[in-house]
């Protein structure tokens, strides 16, 4: 089963369009993305849990965060 999960992530990544920058500066709708990752970034910033509540907002119900 979690095979299948990650190759769906993988072929969403694929098939999607991928928006790189800072996060902090980010502007989205709430609720409208699949996936948020952080690359050596999260321990990083100046507010980390608000940061991470605010990943949540942004993310659809299905959506993962990394």
């Amino acid at each position: 089963m979690f095979f299948k999960r990650v190759s769906l992530i993988l072929l969403a990544i694929v098939t999607s369009t991928a928006i790189i920058g800072i996060f902090d500066e980010f502007t989205g709708e709430n609720g409208s993305y699949d996936l948020i990752t952080f690359f050596n970034s999260f321990m990083m910033m100046p507010a980390p849990l608000s940061s991470l509540s605010r990943a949540r907002s942004l993310l659809n119900d299905d959506g993962y965060l990394v």
